[in-house]
């Protein structure tokens, strides 16, 4: 009778410390991020192909609906490079690890509730 108890609270605190917890999800793949995405709530229905990030092999980049760009990246400081790029474009994005979602910030700020992240702000 204990041991249900001890797994039932267990599971319970493993709940609570992924809610609101500020931890960014990992995505070893664009399929992954892309099944974050939706079970985040973002709407994907049209995921289109836009190859790799210019100067970053490895890379991929895919637009959801023409709403927002899903980019993954095989390696962190990858990550940085790009989203520094787009923020000298003046577009927000939402950044992880090895992945960035840019997109305008009402849809950046109810993703990262869920994936967690950083939101790196335009600067124009």
């Amino acid at each position: 009778m204990r041991k249900p108890l001890i797994s039932a609270l267990a599971a319970l605190t493993l709940a609570l410390s992924a809610c609101g917890s500020g931890s960014t999800i990992e995505a070893a793949s664009m399929d992954e991020l892309h099944q974050h995405v939706l079970d985040a709530g973002g709407i994907c229905d049209d995921y289109e192909d836009r190859g790799e990030a210019p100067l970053i092999p490895g890379s991929e980049l895919r637009a959801c609906n023409d709403e927002f760009v899903l980019a993954w990246f095989p390696e962190s400081e990858h990550t940085e490079y790009w989203s520094d790029g787009m923020a000298s474009f003046g577009q927000e994005a939402l950044v992880g690890t090895t992945w960035a979602i840019v997109a305008d910030m009402e849809t950046l700020e109810v993703l990262r509730d869920s994936l967690g992240g950083a939101i790196k702000d335009g600067e124009n």
